[in-house]
């Protein structure tokens, strides 16, 4: 009975199982259906996006090409300026060096190395080479390779010796002489001359009894006061009409100085440096900075006559016999 019985129960279990296994199969088709179907609308909005990424590609490329075109940029931007541009960005170099560097023996060589066209363009352009030092630092060989480069270019002459030549920690006679002689032989192209020396009154000297002078700037900056009085002896002054002047020095010596039109005088105090009445006239002169002491010096009432003076600044000691003694009568503009 029991074999009869499992016999008739048999085909219903079995055929359940089938249908729950043909329902699993039905439900993962269906599944795997809506699936691929996502999976088809996704690609066909990744081709949209990739159709529409290709064409903002290629109107980006002729927009770019377009900007090329009518106005190119080159990658290396600086090797592609001007000469007259990039001689002036080295000049500007030049002329502003970092604190303690001497321009034209580190400024100048690092930039030359830079590249073959830059080393070219400094070996060549002689008005970067028209600064001349005469200084312990500067070489006779490296004054002379500045003369023959700077060609005929108008020279400007800085004499910078925290010493004089002639004391023990000094360039000694020889090497002081021979840098010097190498640019008093192009004097006739000099354009300013600085002075920051104790020797000023020996360099004045070789300057001007070598010859007539051409330069029409001279700064002096001088603590031996004595150099000063080569203003009072020797005569033809007369290209200069630019003079910044620091030290000691009768103002009536300015006189020779007849076409001076810029005066930027500094007078330190001192108490052993005693002057006279003051009385000097300068026509041409139409600036002046004056600042100091002139408490040691005696003006008479319109005695000093600067009839083209149009700027007047004065920041000195004991001003008011000063302030008296100038007759300046187109006079616009004054700091006191």
């Amino acid at each position: 009975m029991t074999t009869t019985l499992r016999a008739k129960m048999s085909p219903s279990l079995d055929r359940s199982g089938d249908h729950e296994m043909s329902a699993s199969i039905h439900s993962a088709r269906d599944e795997l259906t809506l699936t691929r179907a996502e999976l088809d609308q996704l690609r066909e909005k990744e081709q949209e996006l990739l159709d529409q990424l290709r064409l903002i590609r290629t109107a980006t490329r002729t927009c770019r090409d377009q900007v090329r075109a009518s106005c190119p940029i080159p990658a290396d931007f600086i090797s592609h300026l001007p000469v007259e541009v990039l001689v002036r960005i080295i000049e500007l170099a030049l002329q502003n060096p970092l604190p303690g560097c001497d321009p034209h023996h580190h400024v100048k060589r690092e930039l030359a190395s830079v590249s073959r066209h830059w080393r070219n363009l400094i070996l060549g352009s002689p008005g970067l080479w028209n600064c001349i030092r005469i200084s312990q630092s500067w070489s006779v060989p490296f004054v002379e390779a500045h003369v023959a480069r700077s060609a005929e270019c108008p020279l400007d002459i800085e004499v910078c010796l925290a010493t004089g030549w002639y004391s023990p920690d000094g360039l000694g006679w020889d090497a002081f002489h021979g840098r010097l002689d190498a640019v008093l032989r192009c004097r006739h192209r000099w354009r300013s001359l600085d002075l920051q020396t104790a020797d000023t009154y020996i360099i004045l000297q070789f300057i001007t009894l070598g010859g007539p002078i051409s330069f029409k700037r001279l700064t002096i900056i001088d603590h031996d006061m004595t150099g000063l009085f080569w203003f009072g002896t020797y005569k033809d002054w007369s290209p200069v009409n630019y003079l910044k002047l620091q030290g000691q020095i009768y103002l009536s010596y300015l006189s020779e100085l007849s076409n001076l039109e810029t005066l930027i005088l500094h007078i330190p105090i001192s108490d052993e440096f005693l002057y006279g009445h003051m009385e000097f006239s300068l026509r041409k002169l139409k600036t002046f900075w004056l600042s100091g002491s002139t408490k040691n010096f005696r003006f008479l009432p319109d005695t000093l006559h600067f009839p083209l003076l149009d700027s007047l600044s004065v920041n000195v000691i004991s001003a008011r016999g000063l302030m008296e003694a100038i007759v300046a009568p187109n006079l616009h503009h004054v700091c006191y």
